[in-house]
């Protein structure tokens, strides 16, 4: 069977679907526990897909089908094919220095980033014999400057001109909370994210301003979501089950989402988590 590939896209996580099913079950404070986890398992179900076993290895025919040692001007599809998020980064930088100086990593965002880092290690050597060049730019945003911190741990700075840093978590991101359920939810915050949101993120996969006249449609729904999940938080019966059903099955054991908390708060809380995964990147 051919290899499926692990892409990642906002519009995949975020529907009006999704969102009109969640908040119909909060039409009333009258809610019914059962049918609101049955209705998160059913979302949850589009990226089981996603899922990786005990060692950080994907659990299913997943991974990169389109892993390039060339450069993007025999690729000129990828510079098309989206209008946000990297593409969006790639485009602008070919604009300026053209397509045949650009190459870029494609990689699996689950996998343990010191692993994606000899991936990297593998495409610098490749440009610089391909090119010529002696060294190279690098250009990574979010994760990918994580990437770029553990390929200059490992192999060092002999082979960057510059590197450039876009939006990381070089230090992690601040998740601890929500992996101790230490959760609040806010109708007005939620709000007021997505319309700065809709404002900067412009994808042909989901349209947010849409979603976010639903939700002004639905606020008297948003807020007795908003209060009926932060009494879950208060029931550890009810929160356990969400997580060990619904949460952890998919990124319980995806090594990139625990290397995203910031080692302090790993190493003196995360560990110590009952439903922590035990996997070979948490002990």
């Amino acid at each position: 069977e051919d290899e499926k590939e692990v892409g990642f896209d906002i519009g995949s996580i975020i529907s009006v679907d999704l969102i009109s099913n969640l908040l119909h079950i909060f039409n009333d404070s009258d809610v019914d526990f059962e049918e609101l986890i049955n209705e998160l398992k059913s979302a949850a179900n589009s990226f089981t897909d996603y899922a990786c076993d005990e060692n950080g290895e994907s659990l299913y025919n997943v991974g990169i089908t389109n892993y390039w040692e060339d450069s993007l001007a025999n690729h000129p599809d990828y510079l098309t094919s989206r209008s946000a998020n990297e593409p969006a980064i790639v485009r602008q930088i070919t604009d300026e220095i053209g397509a045949e100086n650009v190459y870029i990593l494609n990689y699996d965002w689950r996998m343990d980033v010191c692993e994606t880092a000899d991936k990297l290690n593998d495409l610098v050597n490749a440009v610089k014999a391909d090119t010529g060049a002696d060294k190279v730019t690098l250009v990574s945003g979010s994760l990918g400057t994580s990437v770029v911190s553990a390929y200059i741990d490992e192999y060092g700075t002999g082979s960057i001109k510059r590197s450039v840093f876009i939006d990381g978590a070089l230090q992690g991101v601040d998740v601890t909370r929500a992996y101790e359920k230490d959760v609040y939810f806010d109708a007005e915050e939620a709000m007021n994210y997505l319309k700065e949101v809709k404002e900067v993120y412009k994808s042909d996969s989901v349209d947010l301003n849409t979603i976010y006249q639903v939700l002004k449609f639905l606020r008297p729904q948003l807020n007795n979501a908003c209060e009926y999940l932060n009494g879950i938080v208060d029931d550890s019966s009810k929160i356990d089950r969400i997580y060990t059903e619904v949460i952890l099955p998919v990124i319980g054991n995806i090594p990139s989402l625990w290397e995203c908390i910031p080692y302090d708060e790993f190493e003196l809380k995360m560990k110590d988590l009952p439903y922590c995964s035990k996997c070979k990147y948490c002990m």
